[in-house]
């Protein structure tokens, strides 16, 4: 057959369509996706289909593009050469190693070479143990087109690198790993990347080693890094754009190491656990150290910075558009610490650290060792008084060169200034205003606060913030007095203003009746029945006023109990609103609520009957009980209305 490539007599045609191949005119359907089987009682011969291959090198070389090579578990002593679009199925493709239960494995054991070498776009190795010797390369990617990398859910051993991507790609993700490596977990060699995602992982290398790295020749467009556990250093110096790194486990106990040092521009960084084991730094974001260019444009939220030494997170020279928000910063050496190894000045630098808790650093806070001022306001440090630059109180201290005020201060208060014995109240200790009064949010949840009481008991003890609040429960004993309650956080303690009343004695004998009516005076608290002494005509609301309640002098206290009404021999629960305390001379109403069930059944029944007990306490110890009934009457259901 001969075909024609140019223009006379038959068109040129060698046009791709969706399922079929168009060669001058004549369609062939094209190949559908095949599964090539690889075991170890297998011979290498035939397609692999009807039976498996010995080798996967040779069931690829039998694949085309879009297959998939599945591979039963043993030991193949192999180099792949990868060229095609295919995946590579293991026996536990889709069990992560780190959280899944895995079967037997299928170890592809490349020696001292490379154990897989891909070279084209499209390829998944999904489900392997991939090993070589500790000089040789598990993954090592070959020249040309390798966009649309998976590795997933594999158990990549040792070896100088673990994986290498040699050249920029589009769309690599590096998933559900165990990842060792003797000196590199995973390398960027060179190139540009974009749509880059790493996710999931282990990273369990020694901690000499590195678990990520770029060397700052490289760009990152789209990077995102979520929920690893890494245990050695990673440093990109590649400048990554559009990055997203969050809920990722940073744990290096190596002296003179770094967590994470990386170059961020337009990229938050958020949710991240670092400990530096009182050995190991947490977090530097890259200046224009080694020529790169600083970062730019990113936040800091949401992060745990424990133990890291000589600081938690480091500003390199250069950096602008910088947010550290909402973080907690504990136990370092320096919080949070300006690089000062070539001189640099924060004037005109947008750079702040706000909403942050910064306690128990053995050195400063915050230490600013370059010229200009860093904002540091509205922080909490660890005690109400605010951070000195000697660090006279239980506050952490600053240096030079911060401003800090104003700061984040610790309040408390109780539901009510005054119970009797047996009753209970809530109090809630806040972190959420400042030395100036002004309200911040943003603050980092979970840091616990502790609740304690000399005559009662608080549940919980403790408690996490959360949105900047803790609340606990005092129950009062049976003693009379100031309750002592008192909430503790970091270096401050705050009392909480609260007495506990006990209740009047009951009189034994009624007075005697006086002989005549007395001369007006100040007398006990006054209770009196709605104004219309008719039956209530109940509204759509369901809000009914009963009585009346009046304070004479002094204060009182007004409770009501056992509210309820009664509608067609049926009870039902109600609200009552009330004053909870009255001033001297001032009256107030006393308004019941129904519920809906009640209001659907005084509906029905047009007549209800509330009934309640209010108990008013004056100042003085003098009480009053005063038991109400009101009846309830429905004027349009007494018509016909309903």
């Amino acid at each position: 057959m001969r075909f024609w490539t140019g223009t006379r007599g038959v068109a040129s045609c060698a046009a791709l369509a969706i399922g079929l191949v168009a060669i001058c005119g004549v369609s062939i359907a094209a190949a559908s996706p095949v599964t090539r089987l690889v075991g170890q009682d297998g011979a290498d011969n035939g397609d692999c289909t009807a039976t498996p291959c010995a080798t996967i090198q040779y069931a690829i070389a039998a694949a085309n593009d879009g297959d998939t090579v599945e591979v039963g578990a043993g030991t193949y002593v192999e180099q792949l050469t990868v060229a095609k679009a295919v995946t590579l199925r293991g026996p536990n493709a889709g069990v992560d190693p780190n959280t899944g239960s895995r079967g037997p494995e299928a170890i592809i054991e490349g020696g001292t070479g490379t154990a897989i070498t891909p070279q084209a776009a499209g390829i998944v190795v999904d489900g392997f143990t991939v090993s070589t010797a500790d000089s040789g390369f598990p993954i090592y990617t070959g020249v040309g087109d390798i966009d649309d990398l998976t590795i997933s859910n594999d158990i990549v051993g040792s070896g100088v690198r673990a994986i290498t991507v040699e050249t920029g790609a589009d769309r690599v993700s590096i998933e559900h790993d165990l990842i060792e490596g003797d000196v590199y977990g995973v390398i960027f060699a060179a190139g540009d990347y974009s749509d880059l995602k790493i996710d999931a992982n282990v990273f369990a290398g020694s901690a000499d080693s590195t678990a990520l790295f770029n060397d700052g020749e490289s760009t990152f467009d789209g990077f995102e890094l979520e929920g690893n556990t890494i245990l050695s250093t990673s440093s990109i110096g590649g400048t990554v754009s559009d990055g997203m790194i969050s809920g990722n486990s940073f744990d290096v106990d190596l002296p003179g190491a770094m967590n994470l040092q990386i170059d961020l521009h337009e990229s938050t960084l958020s949710g991240n656990s670092f400990d530096g084991n009182g050995t190991t730094a947490c977090l530097q974001l890259f200046g224009d150290q080694y020529g790169l260019d600083p970062s730019n444009e990113v936040t800091v939220s949401g992060n745990s910075f424990e133990r890291c030494a000589p600081y938690g997170i480091q500003l390199s020279p250069g950096v602008d558009h910088i947010a550290i928000a909402g973080n907690t910063i504990s136990r370092s050496f320096d919080g949070i610490a300006t690089r000062d190894v070539t001189p640099w000045d924060l004037s005109g630098k947008d750079i702040s650290v706000s909403a942050n808790r910064i306690t128990n650093s053995t050195h400063m806070g915050v230490d600013n060792t370059v010229e200009g001022t860093l904002d540091a306001r509205d922080n909490w440090w660890g005690c109400n008084a605010g951070p000195t630059s000697n660090g006279s109180n239980a506050c952490d201290a600053i240096s030079a060169g911060v401003d800090a005020s104003p700061w984040l201060v610790l309040t408390a208060s109780a539901s009510s200034a005054s119970i009797m014995t047996g009753e209970s109240a809530t109090v809630t200790a806040r972190l959420d205003t400042d030395s100036a009064g002004a309200a911040v949010d943003g603050i980092r949840d979970g840091a616990s606060v502790a609740f304690g009481a000399s005559l009662g008991s608080l549940l919980p003890a403790s408690a996490p913030l959360t949105s900047g609040t803790a609340s606990a429960t005092f129950t009062a004993d049976a003693r009379a007095g100031d309750a002592g309650i008192n909430v503790a956080l970091d270096g401050e303690q705050v009392a909480v203003p609260l007495s506990v009343v006990a209740p009047a004695p009951a009189e034994t004998t009624p007075p005697p009746r006086p002989p005549s009516p007395p001369a007006p005076v100040e007398g006990p608290p006054v209770v009196k029945p709605s104004a219309n002494e008719g039956p209530k005509d109940v509204p759509a609301s369901g809000q009914v006023t009963v009585a009346s309640v009046t304070c004479p002098s002094g204060t009182c206290e007004v409770a009501a109990r056992s509210p309820k009404v009664t509608i067609g021999g049926k009870a039902y629960k109600i609200q009552v609103k009330l004053p909870k305390l009255l001033s001297a001379g001032d009256s107030a109403p006393v308004r019941v609520v129904l519920s809906k069930a009640a209001r659907r059944a005084f509906a029905e029944e047009g007549k209800g009957r509330v009934t309640l007990r209010l108990i008013v306490t004056a100042s003085d110890g003098t009480q009053k009980t005063v038991k109400i009934t009101v009846v309830l009457k429905d004027k349009q259901h007494k018509r016909g209305g309903r």
